[in-house]
């Protein structure tokens, strides 16, 4: 049995915390947590240095292996500000249980250390088990990712503790996400003589009619321009634009189609003196479904009927670290974390019931796996 009270006060030590992604000094307080809870369990950590602007990547094993039976995987950091704990502390109310990160995602961390519990140290050595923390998810993990790469290889399946909507909901697929920048430089004029100048913003709106070319919504792909700056008045020629946008695929096939295609819309030729230049802001690989993928969902929907649900397997709408553990030939399962909503608001939660039936699942499924 788990102690709820006991439970909530552990998930509340990690959530009453600052550590948004360039809060690094919370992060490493979460890191702290970690491995003071965990090492009693048989694992050692080792904090990787990925930069001065985020807290260290956290990793840890219960073996002397570089390769793993099974890796959890999770991310320390949240989406919120300094000062955010004081005005969102946890609370409970009823069978909700509300709190900045809450769900996404300190609720996973509470739960795997909950699920390693129950199991027991004797139990988990009979695995290879490797522990990965980034301290920079919220922001694609843009300093950690390679370790996390290296870290990954060659492990046979990734259970990813991120939350899910419910019960039942578990991540099989996720799209990539390939964001740019787009720059593009005219000839400024008097907006009574055009012909004396190169308007950035025409030259803009004929790429933006390219770009929504390229989606195709059937096979999951879709663009989206999201920010668009130029010129300085209505008597002007804009000699200055650019816009913002990302683009998402299911496979990484159908993401190097589009970006033949893209290419060609930053080289082709538009009015004289008009110059445009492209920047790949950040990029997440898709994470597909490969290797034994399969034979890992059938055992996991075999654990899920035990416990009285049926198991759904969705696309995920978002990224998480698994896309990076995928892209390295690595089965993975997301979002079989603790259950709850409203990521990324004041009004994040969990449902406190359903999270610790996520803990027995996740301790079912590892012991199935020995």
């Amino acid at each position: 049995m788990i102690d709820k009270a006991h439970y909530i006060e552990e998930l509340k030590a990690i959530v009453n915390l600052d550590c948004g992604s360039f809060t690094p000094k919370g992060v490493t307080r979460v890191a702290e947590f970690i491995k003071e809870k965990f090492e009693p369990l048989g694992f050692s950590f080792q904090s990787i240095d990925v930069g001065s602007e985020v807290a260290n990547l956290l990793v840890g094993k219960n073996c002397n292996e570089d390769t793993f039976d099974v890796i959890i995987s999770g991310h320390m950091d949240t989406v919120f500000p300094e000062g955010t704990s004081a005005k969102i502390p946890l609370r409970v109310e009823g069978n909700y249980v509300y709190g900045a990160g809450v769900q996404d995602m300190k609720c996973g961390i509470i739960n795997a250390l909950y699920a390693f519990r129950l199991l027991g140290k004797e139990t988990l050595s009979k695995l290879k088990i490797g522990l990965v923390f980034s301290p920079d998810e919220e922001i694609s993990s843009r300093f950690s990712k390679e370790e996390i790469k290296k870290f990954s290889k060659g492990s046979k399946l990734a259970l990813v503790v991120e939350a899910s909507p419910n019960f039942q909901t578990l991540t099989r697929a996720r799209k990539s996400i390939a964001r740019y920048n787009i720059t593009i430089k005219g000839k400024s004029a008097h907006s009574s003589r055009p012909q004396e100048g190169a308007s950035a913003i025409k030259a803009l709106g004929e790429i933006i009619t390219k770009l929504y070319a390229l989606q195709e919504l059937d096979k999951g792909i879709t663009v989206n321009i999201g920010t668009v700056k130029g010129g300085m008045g209505a008597n002007t020629v804009p000699s200055d634009a650019e816009l913002s946008f990302e683009m998402r695929h299911l496979s990484i096939d159908d993401f190097n189609t589009s970006q033949k295609a893209y290419d060609a819309i930053i080289k082709a030729e538009y009015e004289k003196d008009i110059c445009v230049t492209s920047t790949l802001v950040s990029f997440k690989p898709p994470m597909e479904i490969v290797g034994d993928s399969q034979k890992y969902q059938d055992l996991i929907t075999a654990c899920m009927a035990e416990l009285g649900y049926k198991a759904e397997y969705i696309t995920g709408a978002g990224g998480s670290d698994g896309n990076y553990i995928a892209s390295m030939g690595v089965p993975v399962i997301d979002a079989i974390g603790g259950v709850g909503k409203g990521a990324h608001s004041q009004n994040e939660y969990i449902e406190l019931e359903e999270t610790l039936k996520r803990v027995e699942l996740l301790r079912n499924v590892i012991l199935k796996l020995i």
